[in-house]
């Protein structure tokens, strides 16, 4: 039995709400199979030697523990909006209480995986210009403004409860995060698609093919996420009962991006590029990144890139040579 059959009092923000909850379970669903093909993908990549990055072995169980998690409270906070409304409470009202214990929880999660993908984004995009701090220092400040915000709401989301007002307030704040989080994360997306583009335009040895499917994961885990940003600052503004479908797919969407851009910068160069390997008996190659590129050749094959502060990654593989960027 719906909560449209049984209470008719319902309003669109109940609505939304309701289909963004069952949106939100479908999204988790493909969260988890991204995340255990990313988990296949690290067992793969330390097989063939080099090593992995922890972050993204831990960033990766933390984010789908916080999913996880997420799921568990919108169910059980959704089932009894469904089946049980509190008394004196319509169902619109039920689902906008902020102040309640669940609702807080949900938010904090929520707010924490967008903070933990933009640190993410940010900290991919300081191993990709040579950890230089001055290439990420908007980054940076932009990501503790974000943090700042997102105290700000929780605080007035602690004691918030049904008041209009305070709602209203909420919101403005939640917007702020939503867009500096979108500026930020289109930012280090830049960042990197930059940088990688003129590593590889400048070295006659890779192959366009083996870096494409990089710069196009990056596309699609930044529309994916810029979208959302943008219809969720739109609704919010707007004072739309979207705005109650939004709020629900927060956490998997962050997910979500952060694994298509793990798994699909990952797979997509071994999946369908055939790289064209260096002659027998050349030599490993390596790529100074200062102000311009220096090609050397010796006797081993294999390449290096040396990176302005001495950072070298080993890189087996030509049609590796991309996707090493990300996984740094």
């Amino acid at each position: 039995m719906s909560l449209l059959q049984t209470t008719p009092s319902a309003g669109p923000f109940a609505v939304t709400t309701l289909i963004g909850s069952y949106t939100s379970v479908a999204l988790y669903g493909v969260s988890l199979a991204l995340f255990s093909r990313a988990i296949g993908r690290f067992v793969e990549r330390r097989r063939q030697g080099p090593a992995i990055n922890p972050l993204f072995i831990v960033s990766s169980i933390f984010l789908v523990g916080l999913t996880t998690t997420d799921i568990v409270l919108l169910c059980h906070y959704t089932l009894v909006g469904v089946l049980y409304t509190p008394t004196g409470m319509g169902p619109d009202q039920y689902f906008e209480n902020a102040g309640s214990p669940v609702q807080f929880a949900r938010s904090v999660i929520g707010m924490t995986a967008i903070l933990t993908g933009d640190a993410i984004m940010t900290y991919r995009a300081f191993i990709v210009w040579a950890r230089r701090g001055v290439s990420v220092s908007v980054n940076i400040v932009l990501w503790l403004g974000t943090l700042a915000c997102t105290l700000r709401s929780f605080q007035l989301e602690a004691t918030a409860g049904t008041d209009i007002l305070a709602l209203l307030d909420i919101g403005r704040w939640g917007t702020a995060v939503f867009v500096l989080s979108l500026v930020q994360s289109t930012l280090a997306t830049s960042l990197v698609v930059i940088r990688i583009w003129t590593v590889h335009r400048r070295s006659s040895e890779y192959s366009t093919s083996s870096f494409l499917p990089v710069l196009r994961a990056l596309g699609e885990a930044g529309c994916l996420w810029t979208a959302f940003m943008a219809a969720y600052v739109t609704t919010t503004a707007l004072d739309s009962p979207a705005s109650g479908f939004m709020d629900q797919l927060t956490c998997p969407i962050a997910s979500l991006t952060f694994f298509i851009l793990v798994v699909q910068a990952r797979s997509a160069p071994h999946d369908r590029t055939t790289p064209s390997l260096p002659p027998a008996g050349s030599s490993p190659t390596q790529i100074t990144v200062q102000r311009n590129i220096d090609i050397h050749r010796g006797d081993e094959r294999g390449d290096t890139a040396v990176i302005e502060d001495g950072e070298e990654l080993r890189m087996k593989e030509l049609d590796d040579s991309a996707s090493s960027y990300l996984e740094a």
